[in-house]
């Protein structure tokens, strides 16, 4: 809002620089009691390039990270580098980039004297730089850049409109075709989003799970055989992994009431003494994380095995290992594929 009232409301006059004088005064007021809570400030840090200090290491690995993301940022509309959060390969159907890259082309030619065309492209460049570069991960991640999907819905409809108007220049279309053309564009549409968000998207993630949502499946077919009966799911992770995921699943999901969920974060592969007496419990259930050193599971895997339990492969759809829980041997029934 803030782009569109500086191109269209200037603070040209002694009028609107009052209003301007006015409306920041009322973002401060508005604003200011985050502006005092450090702690408010300093846990927004976490997923921005601020909490990555080598990407400022030196001028090349500046360069490269926003260089790098602001390209993956652009292209995401025809294809994404990491597919995450059920999207699979782009942001848009096909049909929708083509459009979008038409209206982009048609947006630069018209934005010359044009505010409102040269607003969209700066907000559309904004989004590309301030979402697609200013975090710090290798690619773009999805829950940010889908802030950027209207942007793109705007401009694949311009390159739609841009196209109308080009063919009934040349060419008179009656009333009855044009609804026809209209409801078969539209169903063509919905039915490539439909494709892209369900077959294709079980297609590419298949074995494309994460540790979270097979904990879903996990703890649902032993509640269903066990049902409201207390079980202990330990997570065991080193230094890079927590159980915060795990933690917001329970309160999501009413068959997690009777779960207590328990974290072992290690700084070695080496279970600690106070932990054994929960471990050897039969209601206990014991996942690895993934992702782990192989040494660190290998050693991790043994000591399991010594407390009487049993290993169990927690597999994705597609059939992909990816990690092992462990539970006691009467329990059994719950390692499923």
């Amino acid at each position: 809002p803030l782009i569109l009232l500086i191109m269209y409301r200037p603070p040209r006059d002694m009028p609107t620089i009052k209003n301007w004088i006015w409306m920041v005064l009322i973002c401060i007021l508005m604003i200011s009691p985050l502006l005092i809570q450090p702690e408010y400030w300093a846990s927004k840090l976490t997923g921005t390039t601020l909490n990555q200090p080598a990407i400022f290491g030196s001028l090349v690995s500046v360069a490269t990270h926003f260089g790098s993301n602001f390209l993956y940022a652009f292209y995401s509309f025809l294809y994404t580098f990491a597919e995450s959060h059920f999207v699979a390969a782009s942001y848009v159907d096909p049909l929708t980039g083509v459009f979008f890259l038409i209206g982009l082309f048609v947006l630069v030619f018209q934005s010359r004297g044009q505010r409102f065309q040269l607003f969209i492209l700066f907000v559309y460049a904004y989004f590309l730089l301030v979402i697609g570069t200013s975090h710090d991960r290798q690619y773009p991640p999805h829950t940010r850049m889908f802030m950027i999907i209207p942007i793109y819905a705007l401009i694949g409809m311009w390159g739609l409109c841009w196209l109308r108007d080009q063919f009934l220049q040349y060419w008179s279309i009656p009333g009855s075709i044009s609804r026809i053309l209209q409801v078969s564009l539209a169903i063509l549409l919905i039915g490539l989003n439909l494709y892209q968000a369900y077959p294709l998207s079980q297609q590419r993630y298949a074995n494309n799970q994460s540790i979270e949502m097979l904990f879903v499946r996990i703890s649902q077919n032993i509640e269903r055989i066990e049902p409201r009966q207390p079980k202990n799911y330990v997570i065991i992770a080193d230094e890079n992994w927590g159980v915060t995921g795990f933690l917001m699943i329970q309160k999501a999901y009413p068959h997690l009431a009777w779960a207590e969920m328990h974290e072992i974060q290690l700084s070695e592969p080496e279970l600690p003494a106070t932990s054994i007496p929960l471990l050897s419990e039969r209601n206990t259930v014991i996942i690895l994380m993934p992702w782990m050193e192989s040494e660190w599971v290998r050693k991790l895997e043994t000591q399991i095995r010594d407390l009487d339990k049993v290993p169990c492969e927690v597999t994705m759809f597609g059939g992909s290992r990816l990690t092992t829980m462990f539970l006691s041997p009467d329990m059994s029934w719950a390692c499923f594929r």
